[in-house]
């Protein structure tokens, strides 16, 4: 092999890396996107959603619930609902 086609290949194995990484973070792009849009989807009927009295406890859970939703969504897209931040500070004491 000459050194101009160990070059060539050594570039070729550097591309196809680097599109590996790019395949990759596109993927990790879209989850994130996809997760962001459920959570302000939620907030957004979370928001809407007029606070109701507890003589529907039909309704009053289905409230309760859409919370908890969007509390555990929160977390899972690293919120500390605790300490209301991204970095916890409160470590959930």
């Amino acid at each position: 092999m000459s050194a101009l086609e160990r070059v060539i290949a050594e570039q070729q194995a550097k591309i196809d890396g680097l599109q590996k990484v790019l395949a990759s973070q596109l993927k990790q792009l879209e989850t994130v996107f996809t997760r962001h849009n459920e959570l302000f989807e939620k907030f957004g009927e979370l928001i809407d959603a007029r606070i109701p009295d507890k003589t529907d406890e039909a309704i009053w859970k289905r409230y309760v619930a859409l919370k908890w939703e969007c509390r555990q969504m929160m977390a899972e897209a690293g919120f500390c609902c605790h300490c209301r931040n991204f970095v916890c500070e409160c470590e959930n004491d």
